[in-house]
């Protein structure tokens, strides 16, 4: 994620100790456009499509594999999601909750400015609107 880049590895590691694990099987819904953004979803394994339905069709955006993130500014600022997500065959997934992030915040500063940093660039760019990164 964009704001942990430059963070020292040992910081790293606590918010690696944080994270829990989900499971989706095929079709099933990861989150639903409109619904607030309350993690940051890390794909493991599998792949998470995004999507935007319109009446009865479905638009599909893009396709997350392993390595690929979702919601990284989203969660800062609990905006809601502008498109749903769900598995594309069986997918594994890491789950960061913003929470944990906070609450290792305020014991590292280099979290605490990082986190600051990102909130900035919402207040002065709004959320991106793809919130996500496509690892390749």
């Amino acid at each position: 994620m964009p704001y942990l880049r430059d963070i020292p590895q040992p910081v790293i590691e606590q918010v690696h100790y944080t994270l829990s694990a989900e499971n989706h099987e095929t079709g099933s819904r990861v989150f639903t456009e409109g619904s607030e953004c309350r993690s940051v979803y890390i794909v493991t394994s599998g792949a998470l499509e995004l999507f935007v339905e319109d009446g009865r069709d479905q638009r599909n955006l893009d396709i997350l594999g392993p390595g690929s993130w979702i919601g990284a500014y989203t969660v800062l600022n609990a905006s809601s999601f502008k498109f749903s997500a769900k598995a594309k065959g069986s997918l594994s997934l890491l789950v960061l909750h913003p929470s944990a992030l906070f609450n290792i915040s305020n014991e590292e500063p280099y979290l605490d400015e990082a986190i600051e940093e990102a909130t900035d660039f919402i207040i002065d760019n709004e959320t991106p609107v793809c919130d996500y990164f496509i690892a390749g």
